[in-house]
């Protein structure tokens, strides 16, 4: 039971992540009613907040690692184990509006993710379609 629990605990934060990438109400809507099932609302919140934190490091991480291997690619296996603030050390001046660009385009594209999610509304979803259905009775 355990074991079955586990696996179905990975495939909701793999969901949850996905969510957190690009906002989809359907899969957000299967993590908030398991998380509901198992009474841990408090800990979807914590996983969503960790969630969106990862992803602005991991994608951030990845602008970085991109512009700097595009102008090194003979040391990749040096740049593969730089730390963050390692690479941000190694912009070089002539790229920095292009990383500053990229970087933003990522964070912004998580922040609307972040924004669905914070602005999604459980109640007035159930609300419309019960006035709705009501009104085709």
């Amino acid at each position: 039971m355990q074991v079955w629990l586990g696996r179905t605990l990975q495939k909701l934060d793999s969901l949850l992540l996905g969510v957190c990438q690009e906002f989809k109400e359907e899969g957000y809507l299967k993590v908030v009613d398991a998380y509901a099932l198992i009474g841990d609302v408090s800990g979807l919140a914590e996983k969503i907040q960790s969630f969106f934190m990862q992803e602005v490091i991991s994608e951030t991480h990845s602008v970085l690692k991109s512009i700097i291997l595009y102008e090194v690619i003979l040391m990749l296996w040096e740049y593969d184990r730089l730390t963050y603030s390692d690479l941000c050390l190694q912009i070089p001046e002539s790229k920095f509006r292009q990383c500053l660009l990229r970087t933003l385009a990522v964070l912004f594209k998580i922040m609307c993710s972040y924004h669905e999610i914070m602005g999604f509304q459980l109640e007035n979803k159930v609300n419309l379609n019960f006035t709705v259905s009501h009104l085709f009775m």
